[in-house]
């Protein structure tokens, strides 16, 4: 996909067909690739009234972007959904103007109170704001609809879906329903500032640890960083060798689309995810990701604010995956005990890449039960399917899983 600023209409490089691909000059020269996607109305009818679109926030997970949901954004505006989906700052292609490492720049931002640390914070920060300035703001241009009244739902993948959770737990009243799909429960390993000040264990871990991540990092840590672990795990063998540890099928990793196949060419998410690596802010963001702080409340307590606050949940997680394996999916659901928790068989750690025809059936019907104040377990018991068609020959399973407080696991496999 292109970072350079899109009209309407605009094709991405994977042929995706979005409405605005552009790049938000966010704050402190921090530039946002986005994409949104309008609702694909099938009559005037449909698009007519004064109410707009259910607006709906695709947050990628670690080290990809907006192209790994390339399979379900044009999906979810034929629903009737309007669509966005940015990159992460730091990751895919959302990058700062000047170089954060460089010392003059690290102490203007030092002096201005905003050291750069790529991390939960600054993340879900970059959400609040892109959800204000651009998601509610175009909207609200073009209805009656006060941004007081405006949600929309918010779902994401591994990282994604932890700060999906942040981002809800924050900000209750902005949020229409949040979608976990294998969401990752933990992210970095120094403890938070505030964990640090009420726990002596806490305080002497991250007493002990040679950096915070604010930019720019020592320079011997950056080079120990970079030669032994960054320029690892960025060779295409080791991209490979990763995704095909957490997708249950490896021929997901492949564009399936006739036209590429024709063409002979090679592996769109591969190269995607190659392409950010070779910024030349990249060791450094990856050095500051390695040693920022956690989140300051923990998987669990996001859940339980989201809960409290009568969130609607949908958990959808891919039995295969080694990483975030369903024992982490059942401790969400016990989290969120009115959540839908939703199992996908085969797929790993990407349901919605590797079976984005069961993951966009059940997150359109999910949110539609929501918009229209329709019970979504009776609309998932009505409608539900023993199986998705993903392709010739390759069905994936779809087994609703239900929880109560302090109860077992009750599988239900139709």
């Amino acid at each position: 996909i292109s970072s350079k600023n899109c009209a309407k209409g605009c094709v991405g490089s994977s042929g995706e067909v979005y409405d605005v691909d552009n790049v938000w000059a966010w704050r402190d020269g921090l530039n946002v690739h986005y994409v949104r996607r309008d609702p694909v109305y099938q009559s005037s009818r449909e698009s007519s009234g004064s109410e707009p679109p259910p607006a709906v926030l695709l947050l990628p997970g670690f080290g990809v972007g907006v192209f790994h949901f390339q399979r379900n954004i044009d999906e979810l505006a034929r629903q009737g959904f309007q669509v966005f989906s940015f990159d992460l700052v730091g990751q895919g292609l959302s990058w700062p103007d000047d170089d954060p490492g460089a010392d003059h720049i690290a102490r203007e931002l030092k002096g201005r109170g905003n050291p750069l640390v790529y991390g939960v914070d600054l993340w879900v920060e970059q959400i609040s704001a892109f959800v204000e300035q651009i998601v509610f703001r175009n909207n609200d241009a073009r209805t009656n609809v006060s941004q007081q009244r405006r949600r929309l739902f918010v779902i994401g993948n591994s990282l994604g879906g932890l700060l999906a959770a942040a981002y809800c737990a924050r900000n209750p009243n902005r949020v229409r329903g949040v979608g976990l799909l294998n969401a990752t429960p933990f992210w970095a390993f120094a403890p938070h500032e505030r964990h640090a000040r009420e726990s002596g264990v806490a305080a002497v871990v991250r007493a002990l640890l040679p950096w915070d991540g604010a930019l720019p990092a020592p320079r011997i840590l950056q080079t120990i960083i970079t030669k032994f672990w960054w320029n690892q795990l960025r060779r295409p063998n080791t991209i490979r060798a990763m995704l095909s540890l957490v997708y249950a099928d490896e021929s997901a990793l492949d564009e399936r689309k006739p036209e590429r196949e024709a063409n002979g060419s090679e592996n769109d998410l591969i190269a995607n995810i190659i392409e950010p690596t070779v910024h030349p802010h990249a060791a450094s963001a990856f050095a500051s990701m390695a040693f920022a702080p956690r989140a300051e409340l923990d998987f669990a307590d996001m859940l339980g604010v989201i809960e409290s606050e009568r969130i609607p949940v949908v958990l959808c997680y891919g039995r295969e995956d080694p990483w975030i394996s369903p024992m982490w999916a059942e401790r969400a659901a016990r989290a969120a005990p009115s959540a839908q928790y939703v199992e996908l068989s085969p797929a790993g750690h990407c349901p919605h890449h590797e079976a984005p025809r069961a993951v966009n059936t059940l997150l359109t019907r999910w949110m539609k039960g929501v918009v229209c104040k329709i019970n979504s377990d009776e609309l998932m018991q009505a409608h539900g399917e023993s199986f998705v068609e993903e392709g010739v020959n390759e069905r994936v399973v779809v087994a609703r899983v239900r929880h109560s407080v302090g109860a077992h696991k009750e599988l239900d496999q139709r």
